[in-house]
């Protein structure tokens, strides 16, 4: 077992943004998008899970409560605001009906004046010219679209991505290297022990910068 961090020492945040906000520059291309990060003390950001599809809104409420229903994330972000409104009331019922806990869902007001790509590079290069942008070894959609931008055939994921580090807060740490450093040798004792779920950690050697 290599480095690893727990979720609960992360600021976790999933980030949805629908097709229809893209369509004007992508048309058909433009897929929904639904993204999920990390972010620790040390600014580094983890992408956990991303999902991109031209499909139902049915479909894209499933996939929300599969991501919501993994990480917990602190809050969804949705940039449509009409978008809002209908998930914002979807996820009331759905919580009320089961039990489910709902994360606040955040306005997310990007600039009008700023060029889109020009916004998801500039939000990303916070990030990943630092060395801080983690990615899994099987996230290809991902570095396809990053290898292809700014002249790609779709930027859905990565639009996602930029919000989603917009949305971080750095979580605080008190005495940051050495309770930090205690957190990650007390979580790989507890994974040797099997008394936590894996998936409720980062296992920092399954992730590439």
């Amino acid at each position: 077992m290599g480095s690893i961090i727990k979720l609960s020492d992360c600021d976790v945040v999933t980030c949805y943004d629908p097709a229809r906000s893209r369509e004007s520059e992508f048309g058909r291309s433009a897929r929904n998008a639904i993204i999920t990060t990390a972010c620790d003390y040390m600014y580094r950001v983890y992408v956990l899970t991303y999902w991109a599809k031209r499909c139902p809104f049915d479909d894209v409420y499933q996939e929300l409560w599969r991501q919501v229903d993994q990480f917990r994330p602190r809050c969804i972000g949705i940039e449509d605001v009409a978008t809002q409104m209908t998930i914002g009331g979807a996820f009331e019922k759905i919580a009320q009906s089961d039990g489910r806990h709902l994360p606040s869902i955040e306005p997310l007001k990007p600039d009008t004046r700023v060029n889109k790509k020009w916004r998801i590079r500039t939000a990303i290069q916070q990030v990943a010219a630092y060395g801080r942008l983690y990615i899994l070894d099987n996230s290809y959609e991902l570095e396809s679209e990053w290898n292809a931008f700014p002249n790609g055939r779709t930027v859905d994921i990565l639009d996602t991505l930029a919000y989603a580090i917009m949305m971080h807060s750095i979580p605080f740490q008190e005495d940051a290297d050495d309770s930090y450093n205690s957190r990650i040798l007390k979580a790989q004792a507890e994974i040797r022990g099997d008394s936590i779920d894996d998936s409720n950690v980062i296992d920092i050697d399954k992730y590439k910068v």
